[in-house]
């Protein structure tokens, strides 16, 4: 199985793509697994390579983009057009089936049943969110007569005609079968008209959304995957829990702990395993919010349940990290 990334323009993607490959290897079998990268900043992919023992640098091939082409992948003024380049690009080259994966993304299981459903030609994409309708709603102002709500359609004037009963899901996760090929045409379309309407950042996942939808069944990879922000300290813990530290992570890690008046020692007494991260994290957040810590362990056991759900963990293990948690302070 091929796993499609780009990282195009900013250095940090580069460190944030080797975070996230490392993760996956942690979830998949290293035999037939193969990663593609397309990249202008093959650079410090090599710096990275050169200072530090990346151990999966040997499954990576990097696929280099100038300045040309990336100008041209972005031509139409929004940065997120490139994952339709990659991917349409991978599917030529490659002639393979991928699966596309965000760089700010990690897996937190098994992802065999996505691979699955990929080789069964359905696709996958990360997150169920609104309808096209109620998306496209917010924009109407800004559609005046370019595009008419009739009945269960929403009609684009001379570009495309779409489903309003069809959600939009994000794309962070971007699943399909080689065979699908050129439908990524009409997702081109469907993007770049809904960003020259309406100047919405993310056209790209209404596109893949809706072709996806209009060829087969889509998948959610959310509980397979979770998701983080730049700079956010879920990708320190996923740095200590990998052994890997780049660029300036060991210290930006520090700085977190430091702020509930604890180091990095406290993480290697707790013995935090990768698939814990998340769950952690929660109890960083929840745990030290208040300073009377007796009200805070019953403040936790009252949310385990909003805790266990968006950590997508269980009670037992709940508890079980509680208890090293609380017993290491």
């Amino acid at each position: 199985m091929y796993y499609l990334f780009c990282a195009i323009r900013q250095e940090r993607l580069v460190y944030e793509t080797l975070y996230s490959i490392a993760a996956l290897f942690q979830v998949i079998n290293s035999e037939n697994s193969y990663i593609v990268v397309y990249t202008d900043q093959i650079k410090h992919f090599e710096n990275v390579f050169n200072k530090t023992d990346y151990s999966y640098k040997s499954s990576i091939h990097l696929e280099y983009i100038s300045p040309e082409i990336v100008s041209d992948w972005m031509s139409r003024g929004y940065p997120h057009r490139v994952k339709i380049h990659a991917m349409q690009e991978f599917i030529k080259k490659y002639d393979s089936n991928v699966l596309f994966i965000d760089s700010d993304m990690y897996p937190i299981k098994t992802i065999s049943s996505l691979v699955e459903h990929i080789e069964n030609n359905d696709f996958v994409l990360f997150l169920k969110s609104q309808s096209l309708y109620r998306e496209i709603s917010i924009f109407r102002e800004k559609l005046d007569e370019r595009v008419i709500f009739k009945s269960k359609k929403i009609i684009f004037k001379d570009r495309f005609i779409a489903n309003a009963n069809h959600f939009r899901h994000l794309s962070g996760i971007i699943g399909m079968n080689k065979k699908y090929y050129k439908i990524l045409e009409r997702v081109f379309l469907i993007a770049d008209t809904l960003f020259e309407y309406t100047g919405f950042i993310s056209s790209e996942e209404t596109a893949f959304s809706l072709v996806f939808q209009e060829n087969g069944i889509i998948h959610n990879a959310y509980n397979e995957f979770n998701h983080y922000s730049h700079r956010h300290p879920v990708r320190y813990l996923v740095a200590f829990s990998l052994d890997l530290f780049l660029n300036n992570d060991k210290q930006h890690l520090q700085e977190y702990l430091s702020f509930f008046k604890l180091d990095i020692s406290f993480l290697e007494r707790i013995q935090m395993k990768y698939h814990e991260i998340k769950l952690f994290i929660y109890l960083f957040e929840q745990y030290f919010q208040n300073k009377d810590l007796s009200k805070n362990i019953i403040t936790i056991n009252a949310l385990q349940d909003n805790i266990i759900k968006n950590t997508k963990s269980d009670k037992e293990q709940f508890y079980e990290c509680l208890t090293r948690f609380v017993q290491n302070l």
